[in-house]
């Protein structure tokens, strides 16, 4: 399952940008319908490595 799938399959999920070059992920959703751990989470039970705290811009 590819980083994209596994996040935009969760409720709350509006946008996912996957930089296959820098091996990231950008990621817009709504934060009272899902948090950054259920993400982390879902990534990594799709065995994909997660790193870091991510960073989390003003709304």
């Amino acid at each position: 399952m590819t980083a994209s799938f596994a996040v935009e399959a969760l409720a709350g999920v509006k946008k996912v940008d996957d930089d296959q070059e820098k091996h990231t992920l950008t990621i817009v959703f709504d934060d009272k319908k899902v948090t950054v751990d259920a993400i982390k989470e879902a990534l990594i039970k799709a065995n994909h490595r997660v790193e870091g705290n991510g960073e989390l811009l003003p709304k």
